[in-house]
């Protein structure tokens, strides 16, 4: 466009120095014209073919490919903010999972190694044992033979012999089992121990509770030995019992009972009373006659 509007210029030029003033004008006025109509076609066609383009660049592919891609990237977008949100769900439980991994952790190892558990506390100290109980004071078996001789006087029966508690037999055991069997062979054939009088019985009663079984059965013995001893003749006359002779006869069950007490005091007072001696509660004695007692006082005096 410069180009030709200088080209134009010289050429008016030129025909002004060669042409006179009103020639040149006229040429020059047509020249403008001219010119103008070009520029303004030339401008329409630029609009025109801008037209044109952008037509073709909205009915293009690129446009539809545009569009595609537009509709992805919002489809994207929203599956973006989808994401983030299952991300956001899956961080909280991830979290508590790891709490909840710790806490097995945690139980596991108190499981594969326990903790000790406190010793538990020293158990009580047993209770005291009890007391042991008082001994008990045994009946005198020679005051229960007296009472009994007493009480079953008159009566005549056979006198049943009966051991509590049969043991494996040991000398000592035999040989009171020998004296007593003696004893009550003697009894069966008439020969009888003097009851002491009730007025002694009950002038003694505490001295007789604190003497011990092994006492009283070496007192037993005792009688037993005096029993053995031979009798005078039968004979000779029967004196009645008096009390001078019933005295005389207790100071010297007294004075056997002393030596007896004072010799077994640390022995025979821990032994306990043999099993093997016959039940003297069953015991029943025939009726002596008045003769027989007569002779008794005799042997015993």
């Amino acid at each position: 466009m410069l180009v030709e509007q200088k080209k134009l210029k010289r050429q008016s030029q030129a025909l002004m120095q060669s042409v006179s003033p009103s020639e040149a004008l006229d040429n020059a006025l047509k020249e403008i014209a001219e010119l103008t109509h070009t520029m303004e076609t030339q401008r329409l066609e630029h609009q025109q073919q801008l037209k044109r383009l952008e037509d073709e660049l909205h009915n293009s592919e690129l446009r539809k490919q545009l569009s595609v891609l537009e509709r992805k990237t919002a489809v994207l977008e929203e599956e973006r903010k989808d994401f983030l949100e299952k991300c956001s769900r899956a961080e909280t439980e991830a979290k508590d999972l790891r709490f909840t991994v710790e806490e097995l952790q945690k139980k596991l190892q108190q499981v594969s190694n326990p903790v000790p558990a406190p010793a538990p506390p020293p158990p009580p100290p047993p209770p005291p044992p009890p007391p042991p109980p008082p001994l008990s004071v045994s009946a005198n078996p020679l005051s229960s033979l007296m009472s009994l001789l007493r009480k079953k006087k008159g009566t005549n029966c056979d006198i049943p012999l009966v051991e509590k508690d049969a043991a494996p037999k040991d000398p000592e055991k035999d040989i009171r089992q020998q004296a007593v069997s003696e004893m009550m062979e003697r009894i069966k054939k008439g020969i009888q121990l003097r009851p002491v009088g009730q007025t002694v019985n009950k002038a003694r009663p505490q001295q007789m509770e604190r003497i011990p079984s092994g006492s009283a059965i070496q007192e037993l013995k005792g009688i037993l030995t005096s029993v053995k001893r031979p009798s005078p003749c039968p004979s000779s006359p029967a004196r009645p019992s008096s009390p001078d002779a019933q005295s005389e006869l207790q100071r010297v069950l007294m004075k056997r009972r002393g030596v007896l007490e004072t010799a077994n005091d640390n022995t025979v007072s821990a032994q306990p009373f043999p099993s093997s001696v016959l039940d003297l509660t069953r015991v029943k004695i025939p009726p002596i006659s008045a003769d027989k007692s007569a002779n008794n006082d005799n042997m015993q005096h």
